[in-house]
């Protein structure tokens, strides 16, 4: 069964979104029946989006506000896109919240207006997303740095109480090799991580 002509029943403005990252929005539904009409509103991201209310019942001719926020602090590096679907029907008369529900359960698809709003959100720009990165980046630096010191101090005592037995076996060298040129990448990493900030601040 077809839904029934969305035009007839609300409009809805804006038409689509565009989010930075803590923005909110609110978007107006307005009721162009003379009937009751209800609303619920989904979304494709809902681990990204709060609408408040997410459903209603809107008087005749009148108009209501939804407001659409991120729930977090938006951290992408690339746009994301997302929709919203807004679902009405005409009622014969006004339903309290609790038998809005059960009329979502039970009504018939031809009877449902269906409305789309599409949403972006844009990425964070490059210097906010370096200045985010540096700290995590160099937070994990240190703490491979801390590891590969530990099992060098644990390899050298290995080899100590070994008294040398093991110090010119062949896989031993290749691990000493392989601990020394991790250690020389990370600190070479973590000094143009610094030198990076130390420039961009100044």
């Amino acid at each position: 069964a077809q839904s029934m002509e969305p035009q007839h029943v609300l409009r809805i403005t804006p038409a689509s979104l565009t989010f930075d990252r803590t923005e909110e929005h609110l978007i107006s539904l307005e009721n162009l029946t003379d009937k009751f009409v209800a609303i619920k509103i989904r979304t494709t991201a809902p681990d990204r989006y709060y609408v408040r209310p997410a459903f209603n019942v809107i008087s005749p001719r009148e108009t209501i506000k939804v407001q659409i926020s991120l729930t977090k602090e938006e951290l992408s590096t690339v746009e994301e896109t997302s929709a919203f679907q807004v679902l009405a029907i005409e009622l014969e008369k006004e339903v309290t919240n609790d038998d809005l529900k059960k009329l979502w359960k039970e009504v018939e698809a031809s009877k449902i207006a269906r409305y789309k709003i599409y949403s972006k959100v844009k990425p964070i720009p490059y210097s906010l997303r370096k200045n985010k990165g540096e700290q995590n980046d160099l937070e994990d630096i240190a703490g491979q740095l801390r590891t590969l010191i530990k099992e060098r101090e644990e390899l050298k005592l290995l080899l100590q109480s070994q008294q040398g037995r093991l110090q010119n076996h062949p896989m031993i060298l290749s691990f000493q090799f392989y601990l020394g040129f991790l250690l020389a990448i990370l600190i070479s990493i973590c000094t143009y991580l610094f030198v990076a900030k130390t420039s961009t601040h100044s």
